[in-house]
């Protein structure tokens, strides 16, 4: 089995946390940018999760 590296944005929202599903399902590693890393439900050793937000210059902003 080949095991791939996946970076995800979005990966609280309705398609993003399917996808992020399948990903970990098929032994994939997953890397995820989220504002809440409280809203994702997923967790696994083999899901990185990275607070930010894309739209910001600063990947972790004050008041965030």
């Amino acid at each position: 089995m080949t095991v791939s590296r996946l970076a995800l944005f979005g990966a609280t929202g309705r398609v993003g946390s399917e996808l992020l599903t399948q990903a970990l399902a098929a032994g994939n590693d997953v890397r995820v940018l989220v504002r809440s890393p409280a809203k994702l439900a997923a967790t696994s050793d083999r899901l990185t999760v990275v607070q930010g937000d894309v739209c910001a210059s600063s990947p972790n902003p004050p008041g965030r």
